[in-house]
């Protein structure tokens, strides 16, 4: 049975630690081999992190992962929850240039709950007794949505597309003009800042505030690319 919720403060707290007896390794070893199975033909290999189970898939500079999220409870139900983590390797040489320092410039484009895919984006978990057919509706959700979502970013012409488009869920304007700069280059970059410096407002305050920084010195608020207010520097 999967539950909605749409305040991240109310799916956290079914996650809170349980007791160490619960019969996790199970349910565990369980979902996650079942649904490597149905992953498999889409490229993804099972790993384990931190002892969580942990799909990937590497191809090209993108990194896709799914990681299975089980909770320590000794209730009858186990609830369990799905998050998603998007990774670029050559997006690093683009924050090198403002990240402070460069060194720790992170390759992490996007990570959430599987939820977040949604319209309204909102926070799932599912409770689970360790059958199969709740392992089948776990994977059947992330052929659905994170597969799909995944996709969209492969093509760079797809992804120029879509970042030109309608926009990508969990991806802002910095990360935008960070992947168009990565995958399309800097003609693709600018045409996506004209666009939305015409259609947003906020987007243009943000741009007006950077422009206004001395050009050498680090960008305020920025450990991570949460504002499209860099683009000067890179642009």
């Amino acid at each position: 049975m999967r539950k909605t919720y749409r305040h991240a403060d109310e799916w956290q707290r079914e996650f809170e630690p349980g007791s160490p007896l619960a019969p996790i390794p199970k349910i565990r070893q369980g979902a996650s081999h079942f649904i490597a199975g149905g992953l498999w033909q889409s490229g993804f290999r099972l790993f384990h992190n931190g002892g969580l189970p942990q799909f990937e898939r590497r191809r090209d500079d993108w990194i896709c992962e799914i990681l299975l999220d089980v909770n320590e409870t000794e209730a009858a139900a186990i609830p369990v929850r799905l998050r998603i983590h998007l990774c670029h390797r050559n997006i690093r040489a683009v924050r090198e240039k403002y990240w402070t320092p460069a060194s720790a410039a992170p390759i992490l484009v996007a990570s959430s709950d599987i939820g977040a895919l949604e319209l309204p984006p909102s926070y799932f978990v599912w409770w689970c007794k360790g059958r199969t057919y709740e392992y089948a509706e776990l994977l059947s959700h992330i052929q659905a949505t994170a597969i799909p979502w995944f996709a969209e970013f492969e093509d760079p012409e797809q992804l120029e597309a879509n970042l030109m488009g309608a926009g990508l869920p969990l991806i802002g304007h910095g990360t935008a003009i960070e992947l168009l700069l990565a995958e399309c280059g800097r003609k693709a970059a600018r045409a996506y800042v004209e666009k939305f410096l015409a259609e947003d407002q906020q987007f243009q305050i943000e741009v007006g505030r950077l422009a206004e920084q001395p050009r050498g010195k680090p960008l305020p608020e920025m450990p991570r690319a949460a504002s499209a207010a860099f683009l000067y520097r890179l642009l």
